[in-house]
């Protein structure tokens, strides 16, 4: 058995939706729990296999699997063999983590190579999950039920029960720490450290899993603290030496709840053994006299339990000495004490008699003295001071309210009496016994003492004796207040499910493809093509016999039946005429060892064939410097798919290679002009298409990669006259046939724009055109518009970068060097306009335009707002809307508002939960600012929210913590008041997850009347709790573009140079002149070039030279040398 120590903690909230659960949902928040640390000791795992064939009947025996340890620190390795029925066992298994891999398979059977991983628990829990090799995620055999709240308030999958989860046996109540003279155990002496003690067993019902409770209701007149230990001592309930269940008090109804936690669900026959101990619940027990008899039943899950009838005796307490106020009465008790915070608090009663019960209730007073009362003998541990003693007057017709013998009196609206404390007590003024209903001394007097416990042991002697004497010699009385500790304890004992793993085995089967032949853009089947397809045996591929030569069909079909397990590839040997040869495999797939197919993805079946395409690439061959055309340069263009095609520039300095394919190419120069250096570097050029799917943003299907140079803009002139708008098409993602948008659900309009060009317009790099809108749309959304671009894009890069103005709500286009590059004809462009939150306020008609210079089009649309916010369907309903109404990309911020009780509902005890999800982050720099908003205008369906016309409400606390954002409103809603939150927070630019948040709104309170709600569900008499989770997301959203053009690839050459330098036989340089001559086949050589060196350098240089052998011969040598009579030879 484990004894629990008491720890305190706070009951995370939501607070009502456990207590709904529980039938309880009027308890106070905060709540306090008891808990108690885990003592367990390891147990050991077993489980057992069962071994089938694939029909999942025949038991398969002489199969050994083996379960060695998952973990380079421990080593464990056992085997076993299935017997005749196909089973085997594994018992004695340590905790940890473990393999169990199939090491002989059955005869003619394939190998398992899939395995299972093993699991066992410090308490012998063991379970296993299934992984498939070549992945690296396994998941569990079996999941928990589980509960979301969603758009709807919440679905529940599986509805907890809440009573009938134990059943109670060898139930026991009496009376326990007997005070010496009392051995009576029906009688409970309150005032002597006497409690009552309570125990039984609980054994737990079949079919009871996580999240299931049951409630123990305490008679009237128990209580787990009384008026002496301020705690809830709920105890943890334990099974095998772990928490299995966890309990709250409600006070309203003086009861206990538990909630089994996941421990429950893996285990079976659990016997759970609780002990109770209670003190008499001070304020219903007679108020009148110090002992009465009371019948005590408590209800466990239902089952009452009558536990018969008690005397409980508070004492008649102490009477004074002496001849003067012989036999009154002194009570001197603990009737507060808080070890968590250190309080503790003294009642004191100087004559509490009153008739008809006592005789003596009137008090003399001395002559000289004065009635006076010491509390200086103490704990060493307590301290307290003059402020903390209050003195109360009763009058002797309310002591029997005010001053019970339980010491449970309250003292509103009672008389204080001023006294001063000298550090050993206090004097009482005379006249304080005088009570002004009878104008006798009959009154009592009611001490309050507010101490504080100075120690950390949570055991400390807190007692404190108080004298009533007299300031000189007489007689007194003296009565001793102590605390005395309640203890609980929980054991319990159950079984460990365990379970059994079926494995099949199947048998080697064979498995079959097929693939699909056609054109690679018209899509149309390709029949005759020859393959030939190849098998991997180690690390050799060969052909397989029945497939060497194999044609597609009429319909482009290619099967491939009858395979063996293995890896193949096949290869096309032979095309169709007027087609590519690809190069390499066009296939690789695996057949497996169940005759399926490996990862192969539907694309990869589709085998395409390229036919010279319509594409075209002009190459331009200028001089570096002069920009001179060059003629007779000599290109390479060799493709992805091996063709190598030439050509040689013309006058013009052009060559285009046509009929080119979609497709890779290597642009290379293999010969130079004369007198040219050749430039051997390759160019790498990709022809392709622009997906329509993808934003022009970031995608430029068609580039140069060696002359990708990012698009400069420059200040240029207005073309929006030049610009002729062809065709303006307006829809809704919607799809509906009339023109409405719901912008709160995630719809928006599509314009559809085509555009031209006038004839014989000039237009040049930084030239722009404009599109303005009307002033009830915008083509961003949520996101910021300075982050948002709208680029035009065509075949070879971006024809127009777009970028949105919002002075003039245009978006502007300016043309880069596109447009000198390639000719231009048309273009066209698809984007999102959305409608503008602040603009359109509420659902109406509206019109919008899009216009470029004088051509305006307009089109008739219909706003929709409704829902903006979601409600559950009982009187005074939790409502709540929330919506992402920014996104700054370039900061990495959103921006949230979330609409508190939009209908101005009565809420009551109403909390709210703002949580963020996907790449939404909610942490300590999050800001956040609560509005009032007492009109519906403050709160418009568009979500377009004014901040400057609210005023902030700073009375209610906004709390974040543990990446939440909560706020209690208390009563604040219960008068139909409404809030709007709005939240300003990052979100990770890097993760490729949406922007999600989530706000519910929580209520409860006690429903006095059952009825049906208008969705025909019964919300019956009694605590009720509701939410309602109201989520938001963001969808980035980008337009398409499209624009014709011919590709130009421009290359330069730098001439032949050869350099010399004339110098003496010092180095000094010369100043002479020099002759080229080019020797031709017949060995005469002629001047083709002269050159003279400087007398600064001496140096000189010939450029353009052709290929071939020259000479060099000196014309003119400097004064006062001798001219040299050979020449110089240079061979290029």
């Amino acid at each position: 058995m484990v004894t629990l120590g008491l720890i305190f903690s706070q009951l995370a909230p939501p607070f009502g939706t456990l207590m709904a659960l529980s039938g309880h949902s009027r308890s106070k928040s905060p709540v306090t729990e008891v808990k108690a640390d885990s003592v367990s000791t390891p147990k050991t795992g077993s489980f057992k296999l069962k071994k089938l064939d694939e029909d999942g009947k025949t038991p398969l025996n002489n199969v050994k699997f083996q379960l060695t340890s998952d973990s380079n620190t421990t080593t464990y390795q056992t085997e076993q063999i299935t017997s005749g029925a196909g089973d085997a066992s594994f018992a004695n298994i340590p905790p940890g983590t473990y393999l169990l891999k199939e090491v002989v398979p059955p005869s003619g059977y394939q190998v398992m190579a899939d395995y299972y991983r093993i699991t066992v628990s410090p308490d012998g829990y063991t379970q296993y999950t299934y992984v498939k090799v070549g992945t690296t995620t396994s998941s569990p055999t079996t999941s928990l039920p589980s509960t979301s709240g969603g758009g709807t308030g919440g679905t529940v999958f599986r509805t907890s029960k809440t009573s009938g989860v134990v059943t109670v046996t060898d139930y026991n109540f009496t009376t326990k720490n007997k005070a010496q003279g009392n051995t009576d155990y029906t009688k409970l002496w309150a005032t002597s450290g006497e409690f009552f003690d309570m125990s039984f067993k609980l054994k737990v019902n079949k079919g009871t899993q996580a999240g299931d409770s049951f409630t123990i209701k305490l008679s009237d007149y128990l209580s787990p603290n009384g008026i002496r230990e301020k705690f809830i001592s709920a105890p943890p309930l334990m099974l095998d030496q772990q928490v299995v269940a966890t309990g709250i008090y409600d006070e309203a109804s003086n009861s206990y709840i538990y909630t089994f936690n996941d421990l429950i669900n893996h285990k079976q026959n659990a016997e759970i053994k609780v002990n109770y101990t209670f003190s008499p619940e001070a304020k219903k027990v007679d108020r009148e006299w110090y002992v009465n008899t009371y019948n005590i039943t408590n209800t466990i899950d239902g089952q009452k339990q009558d536990s018969g009838n008690f005397t409980i005796d508070y004492g008649e307490g102490q009477y004074m000495a002496g001849s003067l106020n012989d036999g009154l009465r002194l009570r001197n008790n603990i009737t507060y004490l808080n070890r968590t915070t250190g309080e503790v608090e003294y009642t004191i009663y100087l004559n509490n008699g009153a008739s008809p019960r006592d005789s003596k209730y009137t008090v003399s007073d001395p002559l000289v003295a004065l009635h006076y009362v010491n509390v200086a003998e103490k704990s060493s541990v307590v301290s307290f001071n003059k402020d903390d003693i209050t003195v109360y007057r009763i009058p002797l017709s309310q002591k029997t309210t005010m001053m019970p013998y339980s010491m449970s009196g309250e003292t509103d609206g009672l008389t204080t009496i001023p006294v001063s404390y000298d550090g050993q007590g206090f004097s009482l003024p005379k006249g304080s016994f005088l009570d002004p209903e009878t104008n006798k001394n009959t009154a009592g007097i009611l001490i309050k003492i507010k101490a504080k416990i100075n120690s950390s042991a949570r055991n400390a002697d807190v007692s404190l004796n108080a004298i009533w004497k007299y300031t000189q010699a007489g007689g007194q009385s003296n009565a001793k207040a102590s605390a005395f500790e309640l203890g609980n304890t929980s054991s319990g004992v159950a079984n460990n499910i365990e379970p059994t793993v079926t494995i099949r085995n199947y048998k080697t089967k064979k498995g079959s493809i097929v693939f699909t032949k056609q054109d690679s853009e018209e899509k149309s089947a390709l029949k005759d093509v020859t393959f030939k397809l190849e098998k991997k045996a180690g690390d050799q591929w060969h052909v397989v016999d029945k497939y060497k030569e194999v044609k597609s069909e009429t319909d482009g079909k290619l099967s491939l039946i009858d395979l063996d397990p293995g890896e193949y590839q096949l290869i096309e040997t032979k095309p169709l005429d007027g087609y590519l040869v690809p190069s390499g495999p066009v296939a690789t797939f695996t057949i497996t060892d169940q005759g399926t197919e490996g990862t192969v993805k539907p694309s990869d079946k589709i085998i395409p064939n390229t036919k010279p395409g319509k594409q075209k690439i002009k190459v331009i061959k200028k001089d570096e410097q002069s920009k001179i055309p060059l003629a007779g340069a000599r290109f390479q263009l060799e493709s992805n798919k091996g063709v190598v095609l030439t050509g040689e520039t013309d006058g013009k300095g052009e060559y285009t290679f046509t009929n080119l394919p979609f497709g890779d190419y290597i642009l290379t120069e293999i010969a130079a002009p004369k007198g040219y250096i050749l430039d051997k570097t390759p160019r790498t050029i990709i022809v392709g298409e622009t997906p329509n799917d993808m934003a022009p943003s970031t995608v430029q299907p068609r580039s140069v990669k060696f002359r990708s140079v990012p698009a400069t803009l420059t200040t240029g002139k207005d073309v929006s006259a030049s610009i002729v708008v062809k065709k303006v098409e307006y829809s809704s993602t919607n799809s509906q046939a009339s023109l409405n948008v719901n912008p709160n659900h995630g719809e928006n309009l599509i314009a559809r724009t085509e555009f031209e060009l006038k004839k014989d317009t000039k237009i040049q790099k930084g030239d722009y055109f404009a599109v303005k809108l009307s002033d009830n749309i915008d083509p961003f959304g949520v996101s910021t518009g300075e982050t948002t671009t709208f680029n035009i894009t065509g075949p070879y890069g971006t024809l127009a970068v777009g970028k949105y103005d919002s002075k003039s709500r245009s978006i502007i286009y300016t043309f880069t060097d596109y447009v000198e590059k390639y000719e231009i004809s048309n273009f066209s462009t698809i984007l999102p306009y959305f409608i503008d939150r602040y603009a359109v306020l509420n659902e109406s008609d509206i019109e919008i335009s899009t216009s470029v210079s004088n051509q305006k089009y307009t089109a008739n649309v219909r706003v929709l707002y409704t829902p903006y916010y979601g409600a559950t369907d009982s009187y005074s309903p939790v409502n709540i809307g929330s919506m992402l109404t920014k996104l700054d990309l370039a900061q990495g911020l959103f921006t949230n508002y979330v609409y508190i009780n939009p209908r101005h509902e009565q809420i009551r005890n109403g909390k709210l939960y703002f949580t963020g999800e996907g790449s939404a982050v909610i942490n300590e720099g999050t800001t956040v600012t609560l509005f009032k908003a007492p009109y519906n205008e403050n709160m418009p369906p568009s979500w377009g929210v004014n901040d400057a016309g609210l005023t902030k409400e700073v009375n209610i606390p906004v709390v974040k913590e543990n990446g939440r954002i909560y706020i209690d409103f208390g009563n604040s809603l219960q008068y139909r008041d409404s809030f709007i939150l709005k939240i300003v927070g990052r979100y990770d630019a890097d993760s490729d997850a949406p922007i999600k948040t989530s706000a519910t709104l929580y209520q409860n309170y006690y429903n006095y009347y059952g009825y049906y709600t208008e969705k025909g569900r019964w919300i019956p008499q009694g605590p009720y709790s509701e939410y309602f989770t109201y989520n938001a997301g963001a969808v980035l959203k980008s337009g398409e573009s499209s624009a014709d053009g011919a590709l130009r690839v421009t290359v330069t050459n730098r001439k032949n140079n050869v350099e010399f330098t004339k110098t003496n036989t010092t180095g000094d340089p010369l100043e002479a002149s020099f002759e080229l001559r080019q020797v031709k086949p017949d060995k005469t050589a002629v001047a083709v070039k002269t050159a003279s060196s400087t007398k600064d350098t001496g140096k000189f240089a010939f450029e353009g030279i052709e290929s071939g052998s020259y000479e060099i011969w000196e014309t003119q040598v400097p004064s006062g040398y001798l001219k040299q009579t050979s020449q110089w030879q240079l061979l290029q």
